[in-house]
């Protein structure tokens, strides 16, 4: 958004104070997703992501539409972790996971800005926390690719939830009738074509929480998908707390409704 206007007689003109870097990103896919994603990423900015979204321009060449938003200097948390995982300690890590939890949690609340979470999103079994109408979104494509790192000049960290053009609303049919994501991080249910929800994306989280490519040993293939569908559960890294890995091992629980929400393990992380 500009930050000054310059008013000369006759004619306005605005201008941005300081410039900066944007990412900008191009619709790949169905109008419908593109639309989807930009109108999410409203819904969160109103519940209080920190994510920038400027908005929509246009290629004058092609004509073809693109979304601006912020730069991530750090890039994709996959790519940063490839390089820079065996560096962090327990402490840097938990952070990024409060982090990620906190933006999972507002992915799920978006469009109930004058709920207060709380007071009425604290509910830790999902089969309870669903029946309310507190939760408005689904992410549906939640792994480490989709979520990005930004580091500020004063060194702090931070990670941000994007790629929503798979998002919905949890009472909305499914739109097509495929299994999408990658496979690693699909929960056992949509394996199983059963409608995705938000315990989906609880199962990607806890995927993301091992801090590694998942299944980095295995092909991405049918016996992968039959690993994931037989209760297959990852091995946490040599070290990780004990009360860490009973909070993981609930996020992938085979039974989606035994899984947390992303405010209790919001505030489990958070202690």
């Amino acid at each position: 958004m500009p930050e000054g206007l310059n008013l000369e007689p006759g004619e306005l003109k605005q201008s941005r104070t300081p410039s900066c870097v944007v990412a900008l990103k191009t619709l790949s896919g169905p109008q419908k997703n593109f639309l989807r994603e930009f109108k999410s990423y409203t819904e969160l900015r109103l519940v209080g992501s920190n994510f920038e979204v400027y908005g929509l321009t246009q290629n004058t060449t092609n004509k073809e539409y693109l979304m601006v938003f912020q730069y991530a200097n750090r890039g994709s948390l996959h790519k940063f972790l490839l390089s820079n995982f065996r560096g962090l300690n327990w402490k840097s890590k938990l952070k990024q996971l409060v982090d990620i939890s906190e933006n999972l949690k507002k992915v799920h609340e978006a469009g109930f800005s004058s709920c207060s979470t709380k007071h009425c999103c604290h509910k830790t079994a999902l089969n309870n926390f669903e029946q309310s109408n507190k939760i408005k979104y689904v992410h549906g494509d939640f792994h480490s690719g989709n979520i990005l790192q930004n580091q500020y000049i004063n060194g702090n960290l931070i990670s941000y939830i994007t790629d929503l053009g798979l998002s919905r609303k949890k009472d909305e049919t499914n739109l097509e009738d495929s299994i999408y994501g990658v496979l690693p991080y699909v929960a056992p249910e949509a394996l199983n074509r059963r409608p995705y929800t938000i315990a989906a994306d609880i199962y990607s989280f806890g995927v993301i929480s091992t801090g590694r490519p998942p299944h980095y040993d295995i092909e991405y293939d049918e016996s992968l998908a039959i690993k994931i569908l037989m209760d297959y559960v990852l091995n946490l890294l040599k070290g990780t707390p004990v009360c860490y890995t009973k909070l993981a091992n609930q996020r992938m629980d085979a039974n989606h409704s035994n899984r947390p929400s992303a405010s209790y393990i919001y505030d489990e992380l958070s202690i």
